[in-house]
């Protein structure tokens, strides 16, 4: 038996699908906590609404130490694993910031603290996968046997049921089957970019974007998402080195 919902969360659709023997009141509840995870994952690290573990960092003065809630912690130990994986290349603070995400010091199990420089971090796409992910998680826990959550781009299915997929970026549409996997798609930020899209990808100096958009395959709807900033940033070589660590795949969208 199917069931599914479409709601908002992080300011794009999501799609949410699950598969399983649940009954009406299990299906309605299990879509609450699925949906439930966007809303925390949006409250904890929107970049700038006050109260956010974000804004809240940004504010804090050098040398504080911040207190942030688990999942901010985990999306910041990623984002720092990817960091110090790209030499530099993907980095979640945006360029006019004094401060990287390398120069965050995260203190277990969910406390950090900041740096000498301002630290504006938007964990924009990365936040967007991990919310994902913990949807996934609330759906298998609650008996899924298969499922789809899907959020403006980044999807992550699970089970042995293979969904087929349109997926759509500006000038280009593939259809793909998805299965047991994250798939993340991303472009360089032009005219049709949502006007929240702020289009940095790295702080590295000359960077230049390709005029193209990117898919990524991944077990993870958060790796996967963040493994595209790479795949428009990085060289050839280094991207190779990237998806082989991350056990990914690039799906270039001609």
């Amino acid at each position: 038996m199917s069931f599914q919902r479409v709601t908002v969360g992080l300011g794009t659709f999501v799609a949410i699908q699950g598969l399983g023997t649940l009954d009406a009141a299990a299906q309605t509840h299990t879509l609450d906590l699925a949906c439930e995870a966007f809303q925390t994952v949006e409250r904890a690290m929107h970049p700038t609404r006050p109260g956010s573990d974000l804004a809240r960092i940004a504010a804090a003065p050098a040398g504080a130490l911040i207190s942030v809630h688990p999942w901010t912690f985990e999306v910041l130990s990623l984002s720092l694993k990817l960091w110090r994986s790209s030499g530099g290349q993907f980095d979640p603070c945006i360029p006019e910031a004094s401060a990287s995400i390398g120069d965050l010091q995260l203190v277990a199990p969910s406390s950090l603290l900041t740096p000498p420089g301002t630290a504006l971090l938007d964990l924009g796409g990365i936040a967007k996968g991990f919310a994902i992910d913990k949807a996934v998680d609330v759906l298998i826990e609650h008996g899924c046997s298969a499922g789809l959550v899907n959020a403006g781009g980044d999807m992550r299915a699970f089970g042995t049921h293979e969904f087929e997929i349109d997926v759509q970026i500006p000038g280009a549409m593939r259809r793909v089957q998805l299965q047991g996997g994250a798939l993340a798609v991303s472009a360089p930020k032009s005219s049709r970019s949502p006007s929240e899209h702020r289009g940095f990808y790295s702080r590295v100096a000359g960077i230049e974007l390709p005029g193209r958009g990117v898919g990524v395959l991944a077990p993870t709807a958060a790796t996967a998402d963040a493994l595209t900033k790479c795949a428009l940033t990085c060289s050839p070589d280094l991207l190779r080195q990237l998806l082989d660590e991350f056990s990914a795949s690039l799906l270039t969208i001609d």
